[in-house]
């Protein structure tokens, strides 16, 4: 893998942990918010955030391999994975097993495991 690539992965990885903490913090809001205005706000945040993940899962072929778990999927697959991971109950994980993946792949470009 070139430094190129390796630095495109990295970027990924930093922008998604960003907007996987922006999503958690804006799902409490929008769960426990005291009041409709702080819990309309964190729904609004929160799609914003799994909106920014999407894009930066998408960015680059080899995230968006590995997060789907092999190939690059294309057309009903591509559109089934996505949808299968941007629910509301299971995104935050989803996007930290995902972070795990790109830092082992990392990882082992590294040590030339």
């Amino acid at each position: 893998m070139e430094q190129e690539e390796k630095d495109d992965i990295q970027l990924a990885i930093e922008s998604l942990r960003h907007f996987n903490k922006q999503y958690r913090d804006a799902y409490h809001d929008y769960r426990n918010g005291r009041n409709a205005k702080i819990r309309k706000e964190g729904s609004r945040v929160m799609d914003n955030a799994s909106g920014m993940i999407e894009i930066w899962l998408k960015s680059n072929d080899k995230v968006l391999g590995i997060a789907s778990g092999g190939e690059r999927p294309e057309g009903f697959d591509r559109r089934g994975y996505f949808i299968s991971i941007f629910s509301r109950a299971n995104l935050e994980q989803e996007v930290k097993d995902i972070i795990e993946k790109l830092e082992k792949l990392l990882s082992e470009e590294s040590t030339g495991a």
